[in-house]
């Protein structure tokens, strides 16, 4: 089982980085980008790649949860998820 959920993951992974962040590789414009903090960039790519991986490693594992770099930063109780007992994707 553990084996079947890397390869999963690795899949996941993959199609996140193929579909997503690839196809933006260098291309995106500056209303693509935004600036959440002084110095602390963050683009489309980054909020959609969380979004779907998200979704796909919740699906994988259900009552699993993640927090994201992405999602903390829009919203930090994001973080009480680390104490919520069950699994969680880091």
């Amino acid at each position: 089982m553990r084996d079947d959920m890397i390869d999963r993951v690795t899949e996941l992974v993959r199609e996140v980085a193929r579909t997503i962040v690839l196809p933006r590789w260098r291309r995106l414009t500056d209303s693509e980008i935004e600036e959440k903090s002084p110095g602390d960039l963050v683009t489309v790519a980054d909020q959609e790649s969380e979004r779907a991986l998200t979704a796909g490693l919740t699906a994988l594992l259900p009552g699993s949860s993640v927090v994201g770099e992405e999602a903390v930063a829009a919203d930090p109780s994001v973080l009480e998820r680390l104490d919520d007992g069950g699994p969680v994707w880091l």
